[in-house]
């Protein structure tokens, strides 16, 4: 079956409540990109330019509706002080939460996308 609308209509339609050719393809495809692009994962964990390369190729590669960016669960909870482990060429995982307990939840501050963690890179 061809497609007869472009991603945008059908996500325009869809949210208008009216038919669409069918349903969108929007793959969590994640740290998968760096084996598509050809870059190990720590790349594009530092690297804006190599993040957008790697979604970039992987969405030509497979023709979804839109590109998700996303690499793993932690750059928010790296940017208000967690502690991460960055392997060299793994996902992302959290070595030691920002806080322990629920009452320390009010030493946390609002992490800044500009220029907390990974945030920018992201």
């Amino acid at each position: 079956m061809l497609d007869t609308m472009t991603p945008l209509q059908r996500g325009t339609a869809i949210a208008k409540g009216e038919s669409a050719d069918r349903l969108p393809c929007n793959p969590n495809i994640a740290n998968g990109v760096a084996r598509i692009y050809g870059c190990k994962i720590s790349e594009f964990n530092t690297d804006a330019k190599t993040l957008a390369k790697a979604q970039i190729a992987s969405y030509r590669k497979f023709g979804y509706d839109s590109i998700r960016i996303f690499t793993d669960l932690f750059p928010w909870a790296e940017a208000m002080g967690s502690k991460v482990v960055k392997p060299d060429d793994n996902t992302v995982d959290l070595a030691e939460p920002a806080i322990k307990n629920i009452e320390e939840i009010s030493n946390l501050m609002p992490a800044d996308p500009y220029k907390d963690g990974r945030l920018p890179v992201v």
